[in-house]
């Protein structure tokens, strides 16, 4: 059993990609969980980030299906799926062997499950979007707290950026202790290792209990429709919103 072990960005991914062929050995899994399964014929390839190499796969990306195709890479990449690196690995290899035709091949199952991780993942960046709440916290800073289920920050980081410019915000993933911060001019992700202590201003708790008193005064009772609301608010959105906090 042949695993490579990479350090788990998508550079790092690329790098694995290239010693991959040259080398020629075949993976049977990609990973970068320390936390490897190790068997007596387990041969553990340790693969060192390199940009070059990096940048050489990506261009061949480029040159065989374009650039807008290597883009998906990035979200395929930002999939929860405990397979991605090797689902990704087997549509590239598809990539490098038949070129552009690869975009016409939706029935191989290699086709079907890369782009239902850049499905799944482009869904909930769109629904966040939409779904997302900023609070103000006693500091002067506006904080979004949420959970999701892919690695998405990066995505919806300069979306907020651009559209709350003059307002210096974090938005926090829970799940994965990462923070984008932005300062009002410019954004950057890091990881935390502590959780941000969520005390609000007055106005701000006032607000929100108005918000909540509105949600529940505009319910009509006689048209409540709870498979219509999950349908277009999934329930696991609705635990860093305002107007869910109180039930």
């Amino acid at each position: 059993m042949t695993v490579y072990k990479y350090d788990g960005t998508l550079d790092g991914f690329f790098s694995t990609v290239f010693e991959i062929y040259t080398t020629k050995t075949l993976p049977d899994e990609i990973t970068s969980s320390e936390e490897i399964q190790l068997g007596l014929e387990t041969n553990i390839i340790n693969i060192i980030t390199d940009d070059k190499k990096a940048l050489r796969i990506k261009n061949s990306i480029i040159k065989n299906i374009g650039a807008d195709e290597l883009h998906k890479f990035d979200y395929a990449f930002a999939s929860c799926d405990e397979q991605k690196e090797m689902k990704m690995f087997s549509f590239a290899r598809l990539v490098f062997k038949h070129g552009s035709s690869v975009l016409h091949m939706m029935s191989l199952i290699e086709v079907i499950n890369f782009n239902l991780m850049v499905s799944k993942v482009t869904l909930e960046v769109e629904h966040i979007k939409g779904f997302l709440r900023f609070a103000q916290l006693s500091n002067g800073l506006f904080l979004a707290s949420y959970t999701p289920d892919n690695d998405i920050t990066c995505f919806i980081l300069p979306y907020f950026a651009d559209r709350n410019g003059a307002m210096n915000f974090i938005i926090f993933d829970k799940s994965r202790n990462k923070m984008g911060l932005f300062n009002g001019e410019k954004y950057e992700i890091i990881t935390c290792n502590e959780n941000i202590p969520e005390i609000f201003t007055e106005e701000e708790a006032y607000c929100q209990s108005m918000w909540q008193q509105y949600f529940e005064t505009v319910s009509i009772a006689s048209r409540k429709n709870k498979r219509l609301q999950n349908r277009a608010l999934p329930i696991r959105y609705r635990r860093n919103m305002s107007e869910f906090s109180s039930r």
